[in-house]
């Protein structure tokens, strides 16, 4: 009897760890104090520690560590985001936003995971491209209105608004706002 059976036992995937889909996939390392310009394309996975500036494509894993940086867009199958993101992420399969992650860029994907204390500051986009939802277009509610239809204090907000001061009040006439001039 084996106390240890690989065969058998599913392996539990911990959050951000990186696993290819296939063996041959090549793992690329942009380590800690690294600094790429241009663009970074493989046909495996990158991890990146260090800094990259320009455009990350992987054709399977693109994983940001705690303490690495990318600015430029990053397009893979998968991302997994743990340091910090200046631009777009577009994930074919998955996006997994750790909590020590600073995200400025839109997300694209059709599964998100974002861990408690991640930072995301832009526009997420789920589901599959070609089956995004638009939103309806908006219908005016009323047309146009000229200022002499408008009554009481919706006339004064308006003028005020349009002319930056205030029309005096219907009542100033009543209590001698009166200049005696015809």
């Amino acid at each position: 009897m084996a106390l240890f059976s690989s065969a058998r036992t599913k392996h539990r995937r911990k959050p951000g760890e990186v696993v290819c889909a296939g063996r041959d996939a090549p793992l690329s390392i942009i380590a800690s104090g690294m600094r790429v310009q241009g663009e970074l394309s493989t046909a495996g996975a990158v991890q990146i520690g260090g800094t990259v500036i320009g455009t990350v494509h992987a054709e399977h894993v693109v994983q940001v560590a705690p303490g690495g940086f990318v600015e430029g867009e990053i397009r893979a199958p998968t991302a997994i985001l743990g340091g910090k993101v200046s631009g777009p992420v577009r994930a074919d399969e998955r996006v997994e936003v750790l909590a020590s992650a600073i995200i400025q860029g839109d997300i694209t994907t059709p599964r998100l995971v974002v861990h408690e204390g991640a930072t995301v500051c832009g526009q997420v986009r789920m589901g599959k491209p070609d089956t995004a939802v638009r939103p309806p277009a908006r219908q005016p509610t009323a047309g146009p209105v000229a200022l002499s239809e408008l009554r009481g204090s919706s006339r004064r907000a308006v003028h005020a608004l349009l002319y930056e001061a205030e029309l005096p009040s219907p009542h100033a006439a009543e209590t001698g706002g009166d200049s005696g001039e015809e």
